[in-house]
């Protein structure tokens, strides 16, 4: 591609009499009244930094990154052959781009089709490739118990059940008109979406709408200092926390997924008292600052059938295989708090 440039005046071999005006109406870029620092050169320039070069090594790049991926995970001898022969494929493609290894890449999605890249061959299949290699994005979920054996069900369950509710509270954030902040949720790594739930005591989503703030803070650890203060001996952590800031003070809406539950004779299921014993505890132990209770809500989230005992104690049926239940349970908890 060729280019024209802006030099500085010595530099200069061919001004372009239509931008010399434009030149002399610079005051910070003039020499004097009647001398630009700098002008065009009526020269071409030739450069590689163009749109559709830098869509290319984009391309390359991700295919490398993608490439990279696939050997950490078929490590068996049977996948040997096919995994040399994409990556010799993938030296053979990259050796004639050798000389765009220097440009800056692609910032944001490949959204615009230039002339160049829809009626060059070349460039429309680049260009038409990395759209497919978007589309089929890998994601995945980075949980401790995924590598564990089956006793760890729980902790799998803990985890499913709160990217459910996070699920739900980002389905209705715009109905109700939350913006999403700021999050620490999905990560790049390595050329592919990473889901992770850090518990960290800090919050992995943050919505505002207007001068309120909700974040949702996995494993919240509350004790006797900070805006919200527990009144037990030892701290409290719930699973999952959704914080409300506003002017009025900090409400906060608990669940505790719990892979529990009890069973009668007739076999009718019911969470196990000591859980739903300990979402009283939650209401009645954490406070804000001024000792009024900041707990709105507490819930079990248990493999059973819902049962509300008012509007701030429940257990919520969290069964993977009846999943409009639940979101119909955590419709009815969030029409309150994110209202």
């Amino acid at each position: 591609m060729e280019d024209r440039l802006v030099l500085p005046l010595e530099r200069v071999r061919r001004p372009v009499p239509s931008r010399m005006a434009c030149a002399l109406t610079r005051g910070q870029d003039l020499l004097d009244a009647e001398t630009p620092r700098r002008m065009m050169d009526g020269r071409r320039h030739r450069t590689l930094d163009t749109w559709e070069n830098r869509v290319v090594l984009s391309l390359l790049t991700q295919c490398a990154q993608r490439l990279r991926w696939l050997r950490t995970r078929l490590r068996r001898p049977a996948f040997e052959p096919v995994l040399a022969e994409l990556e010799a494929a993938l030296v053979r493609a990259r050796r004639p781009a050798r000389a765009l290894g220097d440009l800056p890449p692609l910032q944001g999605p490949v959204d615009r089709a230039t002339m160049v890249l829809l009626r060059r061959p070349p460039y429309r299949a680049a260009f038409e490739a990395l759209a497919a290699l978007g589309r089929a994005a890998v994601v995945s979920l980075r949980a401790p118990g995924l590598d564990a054996p089956l006793d760890s069900v729980p902790a799998l369950y803990q985890s499913w059940a709160t990217l459910r509710v996070i699920a739900r509270v980002l389905f209705h954030a715009a109905s109700y008109g939350w913006d999403v902040w700021q999050q620490r949720l999905v990560r790049a790594l390595r050329g592919e979406a990473v889901v992770e739930l850090l518990r960290d005591n800090q919050s992995v989503l943050e919505l505002r709408r207007g001068e309120v703030t909700a974040r949702i803070i996995p494993e919240r650890r509350y004790h006797h200092a900070g805006s919200l203060q527990c009144l037990t001996e030892f701290e409290q952590r719930p699973d999952l926390s959704i914080e409300r800031t506003e002017a009025e003070g900090v409400s906060v809406w608990l669940l505790d997924p719990k892979y529990k539950l009890d069973a009668d004779d007739e076999g009718a299921t019911r969470p196990l008292k000591s859980d739903v014993d300990k979402m009283h505890a939650y209401r009645d132990a954490i406070r804000g600052t001024n000792g009024v209770r900041a707990v709105r809500f507490a819930g079990v989230l248990y493999p059973g059938e819902s049962v509300w005992w008012g509007d701030e104690i429940a257990a919520l049926g969290a069964h993977p295989e009846r999943r409009a239940a639940l979101e119909s349970d955590l419709d009815r908890m969030l029409g309150i708090a994110m209202a």
